[in-house]
């Protein structure tokens, strides 16, 4: 039986077999090459590496097959392998030595296929990328071994990183690869020591960053509290009074996270962690501060916390900026974390990707934009160095904690400092960064940013005549000339496989109005790597042109499963759903999207219809209560007369009135009073909408009518004939609609004036007769010019009947 998962040192999974793995000594030391270098030197795998082959792959079976019947080799070997790849890929610093004690077998001339994954392409200039290959061939077989299957997990995140795009496939393996890890733990307990509790939130925070790498947000959080929950951290976000600058006068409050770590005197600060290695550039400005000067009890907001609770501050961080709009209310949420995080430098790592975010909240701002750059290219030269400097942190230090972060690489982290660059017009040096690190799409960008379109497509036909057949530079250049063939040829080179190609096609054809084409094109290429949240919604939009009804479900269902809160998709969902004539899962679809889209009145009126459709009354009252509020509230986005006509249109008099009637008479047969306060509330809400008109009001009539409330009825219907009454009236139709209303109040002053009303006991209106000749005659007086009408001699045979009445 293989032994259940160790927490014996900071990289966790390295404990459990010492004897049978000559390359645990090294590994344990921090000497990942010389611990590589122990585990090729074992004999059945020097075997393997001297097959007479140039077949990688086959190099790589060997060597697999060789460590198949010994877990702690097989362990061992893929650890130290991705070890050694990550210290010269992400963290540093680089071994001078490498490449001559790296056997050649594992140096293929170029990067190995099967470092691709759903048809994305891999970025070609890392270093020693065999040893990834390595890694992920030694690792897939861990079956019955969680140790060896968590570091088959973290080699897939690491191959993420080398792709264009996200991949389903490696989502999938590294997410499979997890849940076998989670085996381990089954020998623990809830309240073992420190490390174990340690190792199960580390396990926690990784598969977060599973989840955020591919957009799954949701899932995500809940690993993040249970990280939270494993190591018994605790955070808030809060605020102390403090101050931003040097000569502010008066303290304010500051946004703050005050957080403590399980165990206070295990973080307590000292001489090894108080220095993280990483150079942490002053901001030197005449007016900010480096950071907001604090008052009062500051304890939980600047006391130290164990790293494994740094990280998931991190991931708490990575969270609020995937969740929130890139604005600068998301930046001032996110500064406190990064603050937090700066306090204490426990690791290298940590403090590098706390630097880092603060870099990226930085560049957008005009006094810190310069310590931004100069922080980048910081970061940049810490790793790039050739060798270690004394005072440098060694590999172990810096890859201790890799795994529970998301550390960008180095030519990820150069590309950041190019697009910094790029962003403040230094464009020359931004581009040599991307011709240096080959980051040719990136570059060709900056051409087309630049308006030199002859400059990029000179470098994309350089690159063309070096590999003819290469995809993606076949669609990069059919970006430049706008050459849909460049993408049949792109397809064509990569044996239908380079996904792009058919994504690129699919938008040409969307905008080109050939739907059907388009939703052909984006199908081929989702096929392949379905991780294009984009892509799938304008491939149902153009589903929905063609009413290829099943397609449409299909690519806005997908919309909807990688981000539950796109509420156009949900929305769109619900439209097929309706031509389907599947209308509760329309409904449901609309209440999904409203979640995310609350303050959308046009999807709230689309759930109205839907609900008086199906009869869900209770559903359909809070539906237009919730329309009536947004458009009643409208700004029309600073257009007056867009924002007037919104709010015009507030009340749909004809859903208002068949909710009326509808409750009114299921109420009639069966009371629920209940449903008729909440209709009551509605009403109410309808009359005092902006621009209400004389309908909303005879509907509130009739609504008071039926309830037996006599007053209010009569109330309502003198509302309604002052909202068609004039001054003067200027013709005839005006004259009709002011006569309609005023029969409709006499009608109302006849029936209901001397009912008596249950608020007050008293007659509704004992008056009403004095009341409506009042009216008649204000009307009469105003109509002289209209003397002979219709409308003119209904208003003196009203004013006959009165005075019948009143003898």
């Amino acid at each position: 039986m293989t032994a259940p998962i160790a927490a014996a040192d900071p990289l966790f999974l390295l404990g459990g077999h010492t004897a049978d793995s000559p390359a645990a000594t090294p590994l344990r030391d921090g000497d990942y090459l010389a611990a590589l270098e122990a585990a090729l030197a074992v004999p059945s795998i020097a075997s393997a590496l001297t097959l007479d082959t140039a077949d990688f792959d086959a190099t790589l079976t060997a060597i697999d097959s060789s460590v198949a019947a010994s877990p702690a080799l097989a362990e061992h070997l893929a650890a130290s392998a991705l070890l050694v790849y990550i210290q010269h890929n992400f963290t540093g610093p680089l071994a001078d030595d490498a490449a001559s004690r790296i056997p050649a077998a594992l140096q293929p001339g170029t990067t190995p296929a099967s470092l691709s994954a759903d048809g994305e392409a891999v970025y070609h200039k890392s270093a020693f990328a065999g040893l990834l290959a390595l890694a992920l061939a030694v690792s897939a077989g861990y079956e019955a071994n969680p140790r060896l299957a968590w570091w088959h997990a973290r080699a897939q995140r690491v191959r993420q990183a080398l792709l264009d795009n996200p991949a389903e496939s490696v989502r999938t393996a590294a997410l499979l690869a997890l849940t076998a890890a989670e085996a381990g733990f089954a020998g623990f307990g809830e309240e073992d020591d420190e490390s174990v509790r340690d190792l199960r939130a580390a396990w926690h925070v990784e598969r977060a960053l599973v989840w955020q790498a591919y957009g799954d947000d949701r899932e995500a959080q809940a690993e993040l509290e249970r990280a939270v929950a494993k190591s018994g951290f605790a955070f808030e976000v809060s605020g102390l009074l403090g101050r931003r600058t040097k000569f502010q006068e008066r303290s304010l409050t500051q946004l703050v996270v005050l957080a403590q770590s399980r165990d206070a005197a295990a973080a307590a600060p000292n001489d090894a962690a108080a220095q993280s290695g990483v150079s942490d550039v002053a901001l030197n400005d005449d007016t900010l501060l480096d950071k907001p000067s604090l008052e009062g009890d500051t304890t939980r907001a600047t006391q130290n916390l164990r790293v494994v609770d740094q990280c998931t501050l991190l991931g708490f961080l990575q969270h609020i900026k995937a969740t929130n709009p890139a604005d600068e209310i998301t930046a001032e949420q996110m500064k406190p974390f990064v603050l937090r995080l700066l306090e204490n430098p426990n690791n290298w790592t940590v403090h590098t990707v706390a630097l880092l975010n603060r870099c990226r909240l930085e560049k957008a701002k005009s006094r810190t934009v310069e310590r931004a750059v100069i922080q980048l290219q910081t970061l940049v030269d810490q790793i790039a160095k050739p060798h270690r400097d004394l005072d440098d942190e060694p590999a172990s230090a810096r890859l201790a904690w890799f795994f529970a972060v998301n550390c960008p690489s180095r030519w990820a982290l150069e590309a950041e400092l190019a697009d910094a660059l790029m962003s403040l017009g230094v464009v020359k040096s931004a581009l040599e960064i991307y011709e240096r690190l080959e980051l040719w799409e990136k570059a060709v960008l900056c051409h087309m940013i630049t308006e030199r379109p002859d400059a990029a497509e000179k470098l994309l036909v350089r690159l063309l005549e070096a590999e003819p057949k290469a995809p993606k530079y076949l669609c990069l250049l059919g970006d430049v000339r706008g050459d849909i063939s460049l993408y049949y040829d792109a397809w064509e080179a990569s044996g239908n496989r380079f996904a792009r190609a058919m994504r690129s096609l699919g938008h040409h054809y969307y905008k080109a109005g050939e739907y059907a084409k388009s939703v052909e094109c984006y199908m081929n290429g989702l096929r392949i790597n379905p991780l294009f949240q984009d892509a799938w919604f304008v491939c149902g939009c153009a589903a929905l042109q063609t009413e290829n009804w099943d397609a449409a479900v299909t690519a806005f269902s997908r919309c909807t499963g990688m981000d539950y809160e796109n509420a156009e998709a949900w929305n769109n969902l619900a439209t097929v759903y309706i031509k389907q004539a599947r209308k509760p899962e329309a409904f449901t679809a609309l209440q999904q999207g409203l979640k995310a889209k609350y303050d959308s009145w046009k999807m709230w009126t689309n759930l109205l219809y839907l609900a008086v459709d199906l009869g869900r009354l209770d559903d359909a009252m809070n539906a237009m209560t919730r329309v009536v509020e947004i458009r009643s509230a409208s700004s029309g986005n600073g257009d007056a007369e867009a924002a007037r006509l919104v709010r015009a249109g507030a009340v749909d008099t004809e859903i208002l009135a068949m909710l009326v009637r509808a409750i009114m008479q299921l109420h009639a047969e069966n009371p629920v009073p209940l449903r008729v306060e909440r209709l009551a509330a509605l009403v109410d809400l309808c009359t005092k909408a902006p621009l209400v008109g004389g309908e909303v009001w005879r509907i509130a009539a009739q609504f008071h009518t039926a309830r037996g409330h006599p007053r209010a009825a009569i109330d309502a219907h003198v509302r309604a004939f002052r909202t068609v009454a004039r001054d003067s009236y200027v013709d005839e139709h005006e004259l009709a609609n002011a006569v309609e209303a005023l029969g409709d109040l006499f009608d109302a002053y006849q029936n209901l004036g001397d009912r008596t009303d249950p608020e007050s006991g008293e007659p509704a209106c004992a008056d009403w007769a004095y009341q409506i000749k009042l009216a008649v005659r204000g009307v009469l007086g105003r109509a002289r010019d209209f003397d002979g009408t219709a409308p003119h001699d209904k208003l003196g045979e009203m004013l006959e009947e009165i005075k019948e009445l009143s003898r």
